[in-house]
């Protein structure tokens, strides 16, 4: 890989308290520390930026890297580039609960790997068993059944098998070893309520026909409880969505979760311990781009307020490591209009603090 830039900045991390009830404890004992992640109390920080402006972008992580793949650049037109946020050699990003975080967080900086092989908008990433798959999108603005898979041990893509049938702006989650590409829009709205299912074993395709109670674009898929969660998106007559649904591929069964408060879609979704974050997104039918923050309860029940982006933004790529939510690149307004503006989410750690004895 070719590095583009790096930085040396660090984002602090605080380190609070909250108290709990001590009934539990034993007068005598001296119990070990104990931390936690405190959702709401996170702060918006700025950077690394982004080597050049990126728009509609793929996105997924893999050995602790983020990789962002195509989408719109600044003159409005898809690329090719594959970015790739390093970390610092031994950067811990799964700090352990009964110790505290170090007091510093380094950031890492992007560098340049091999370009995937057509410019593409609009596709889905995932990442499993060591590779990334990149599948459907936009192709020379054509809804695409592409799908290529990245090598990053060697630098090299792969094309693989096309899609069953060709997606816009789905979402991609890895399960139980396969991957299965939810949502988006197809050729003549055929066939968008299927799922579509990538076995790596014996590299091929199969479908879960009529999966989905509706179609739906732009929405966004998460690894949460042991299940995939979908959140969002917008209907065919460009309708944004509010609903919060689990689907577990070992029973190809659904449940609920509670809905968004604003339907959103073309916005980002990240998934840390029990909660969930949703951020930002648009509506095309009203041209409104939101900077808003919602962050759900635990197991994914009821929304509250989160601290409000520093300005709108639509149709970034979002990623997680550690306790750190990224939202790369995008847009301020609904137009294609891309940024390089990289902004980090830097939830911190908890002392728990252990209280008197509850009353009887």
């Amino acid at each position: 890989m070719r590095r583009i830039f790096s930085t040396a900045l660090l984002a602090s991390i605080a380190i609070g308290a909250i108290a709990l009830p001590r009934s539990a404890i034993a007068d005598d004992a001296t119990p070990a520390p104990i931390y936690a992640l405190d959702p709401h109390a996170g702060s918006w920080l700025h950077g690394p930026n982004l080597p050049a402006p990126r728009q509609d972008s793929a996105v997924a992580v893999l050995d602790g890297h983020i990789y962002v793949i195509g989408g719109f650049g600044a003159g409005g037109s898809p690329t090719t580039s594959n970015f790739v946020l390093e970390q610092p050699p031994g950067t811990n990003l799964t700090p352990s609960a009964s110790a505290a975080p170090a007091p510093v967080f380094p950031v890492g900086s992007w560098a340049t790997a091999r370009a995937i092989p057509e410019a593409i908008d609009h596709a889905a990433a995932a990442a499993l068993d060591g590779y990334i798959y990149v599948a459907g999108g936009s192709v020379e603005k054509l809804v695409s059944n592409k799908f290529w898979r990245y090598d990053p041990s060697d630098d090299s893509w792969a094309t693989l098998p096309p899609l069953p049938v060709p997606r816009y702006a789905a979402t991609m989650q890895p399960f139980g070893g396969k991957l299965y590409l939810i949502g988006g829009a197809t050729s003549h709205a055929q066939d968008e309520r299927s799922i579509e299912v990538f076995d790596p074993a014996t590299a091929s395709w199969s479908l879960i026909n009529d999966a989905l109670g509706s179609e739906r674009e732009a929405s966004q898929t998460a690894l949460f409880g042991g299940k995939i969660v979908l959140v969002g998106g917008r209907d065919r007559e460009e309708h944004n969505i509010a609903s919060c649904d689990l689907f577990d591929p070992a029973h190809n069964g659904w449940s609920f979760c509670s809905n968004l408060h604003l339907a959103r879609s073309d916005f980002g979704l990240a998934s840390i311990e029990d909660r969930l974050f949703a951020i930002g997104g648009g509506n095309l039918l009203t041209g409104v781009t939101t900077q808003t923050t919602e962050i759900s309860g635990q197991s994914g029940e009821g929304w509250m307020d989160g601290r409000w982006l520093p300005f709108p933004r639509e149709g970034m790529a979002v990623a997680v490591l550690g306790h750190i939510v990224w939202v790369i690149g995008g847009s301020s307004s609904d137009s294609t209009s891309p940024t390089a503006s990289v902004l980090r989410y830097v939830i911190p750690v908890v002392k728990v603090k252990l209280g008197g004895r509850a009353p009887p």
